[in-house]
């Protein structure tokens, strides 16, 4: 794993919905999380809880960026 926790990151802006990234689905009800900075919660074997959210949601290394990258990507 890329990340560590407590570490801050960015969600990737250009995400699409129905989108396999490193074997998770990138799903519309995770929408309002693109582009913002989220803190590692817990550190699975293939992926990332956050804690500013209280839900099921697996966020892998390919949904993500170091906190510093600002723009899109496209």
């Amino acid at each position: 794993m890329k990340y560590k926790k407590g570490q801050k990151v960015r969600v990737r802006e250009d995400l699409e919905c129905e989108f396999a990234y490193g074997g998770y689905m990138w799903l519309m009800r995770m929408d309002f999380l693109k582009g913002t900075i989220v803190t590692i919660k817990e550190v699975l074997s293939n992926g990332y809880v956050i804690e500013e959210i209280s839900s099921d949601i697996v966020i892998t290394d390919k949904m993500l960026w170091p906190a510093e990258i600002q723009a899109t990507i496209k």
